[in-house]
């Protein structure tokens, strides 16, 4: 298992290096060849996306919570059709539900939105069940497939059809997720080894999956709602250039998640068979000080954006306040949130990013109204996820961090946030590298000697 954990974290790390090129390419030619009015609307329709997931009801989440920790040996061929099967019909009925009412509304934006509930959800149930698994090469490749599909598309129409609508590239995402689907039912066969796809529907099926993964819907809804709740609160209260810089901040630091994305997937799997409080608390000292090198690249993204990009040099404190949520968001992602969906408290952790929410809100709404800039979502959505981690930390006493740990992560928020805001970029990256290494070496060394000996041990015996 603890091969099979760090082999998943290598494979999807792989991918996501890929998909980190594609995404930095993207996300800083859009910006620099489309109108801020059309790459407005592209966010626009990417911010609904984030919420695509709510029409599934829970019932990806079900599948996702039956499977976690189970090997593709252990799994039921028959069921898994039926589930797939199931799910297609659904997604096909509530995609033409939205469709009725997208057309009754002559609402263009909503209309393709719906056919994607069908594409984008139904890759999300393979995607769900292949991380549970711990089938990592496969969610891995899905992932790669669709960045690389759609950089092809957004590059051809950007040089070659030369467009700036943004309908084009809103289908162009639609058309990809659908494709993409239809190629993974295709290829049951060769993947879950459960034969073609039959087509049938079960009532029970349906109901089982949405009432097991209900409350893990909600959870990771208010999730999302809770990280695009800035987002919202710049679209109603600021301008369209005002959106597109906030919805750009938010686009580079989804760079992150190239960092991020493989070990929350992976620990997923390895906490569903792994509940020793040492070794969790070993791996929570570990991201620590991965929280504290990943925001770094604040620097070099800095320097391209006012190089390169600088009509969104407007964008840039919100960039660094939201790369500085990092210290505390990628620690709830990667170990309370999958700690809270291993031990099946899904009530719990949607209750308290209910409480979250109501405080995001309320911290959002009060720094815009005192201080009436977009860089206060920003620092509304810093103090929310410093909030979290301490919720989170109260919940789990056992993982409560020690004084050598609070110390570290305090120092290096403040760090970073003095040095990308207030000193040149070439000299705040060094001085940050500087008291990083001080840190690291005075406060937390002897803590995560083990996982450099075991990176380095991995990398020698271990080819993916």
């Amino acid at each position: 298992m603890k091969q099979n954990y760090e082999k998943g974290i290598l494979i999807v790390l792989c991918a996501n290096l890929i998909n980190m090129f594609i995404s930095l390419v993207t996300n800083f030619i859009l910006p620099r060849y489309l109108s801020i009015e059309a790459y407005a609307t592209i966010k626009t329709f990417q911010l609904y996306v984030s919420y695509i997931g709510l029409f599934h009801l829970g019932y990806s989440d079900g599948l996702y919570l039956r499977y976690g920790g189970k090997s593709i040996k252990e799994l039921d061929k028959n069921t898994i059709n039926l589930s797939i099967s199931t799910m297609l019909y659904f997604q096909i009925f509530v995609a033409i539900v939205v469709a009725i009412y997208a057309i009754l509304n002559r609402n263009i934006i909503l209309i393709i939105f719906s056919l994607d509930i069908i594409g984008f959800n139904l890759i999300g149930v393979f995607k769900n069940i292949y991380q549970a698994i711990g089938e990592f090469k496969r969610y891995a490749n899905i992932t790669q497939v669709v960045a690389v599909i759609n950089f092809i598309i957004n590059i051809a129409f950007i040089f070659i059809v030369k467009t700036d609508n943004a309908i084009y590239y809103i289908l162009g995402y639609t058309i990809v997720d659908i494709v993409v689907f239809l190629y993974l039912e295709y290829d049951l066969k060769n993947t879950l080894k459960i034969g073609k796809l039959q087509l049938r529907f079960s009532l029970t099926e349906l109901i089982t999956n949405i009432k097991d993964g209900i409350l893990l819907l909600f959870g990771n809804l208010t999730s999302i709602i809770l990280m695009s709740m800035d987002r919202w609160f710049t679209k109603i209260y600021m301008y369209a250039v005002d959106f597109a810089h906030y919805s750009f901040a938010v686009s580079v630091e989804n760079l992150l998640n190239v960092a991020i994305t493989p070990v929350s997937i992976t620990l997923y799997n390895y906490l569903c068979n792994n509940q020793e409080k040492d070794k969790i608390r070993k791996i929570q000292t570990a991201i620590i000080i991965f929280s504290s090198l990943i925001v770094f690249f604040a620097f070099p993204v800095k320097f391209i954006v006012c190089k390169f990009i600088n009509k969104y040099e407007g964008a840039m404190i919100v960039i660094v306040i939201l790369f500085a949520t990092q210290f505390f968001s990628i620690v709830i992602q990667s170990i309370y949130v999958n700690l809270y969906k291993a031990q099946k408290r899904q009530k719990k952790y949607f209750m308290e990013v209910v409480f979250v929410i109501i405080i995001g809100f309320i911290l959002n709404e009060s720094f815009f109204h005192v201080y009436k800039y977009k860089e206060s979502f920003a620092f509304g959505t810093l103090i929310s996820n410093f909030i979290w981690f301490i919720l989170c930390q109260l919940d789990f006493k056992d993982l409560r961090l020690n004084s050598k740990e609070i110390l570290y992560l305090f120092m290096e928020l403040i760090a970073f946030l003095y040095f990308s805001l207030y000193m040149t970029t070439l000299i705040g990256a060094i001085c940050y590298v500087f008291v990083t290494l001080i840190l690291y070496f005075t406060l937390l060394r002897k803590e995560t000697d083990w996982i450099i000996r075991r990176v380095i041990r991995f990398i020698k015996n271990y080819r993916i």
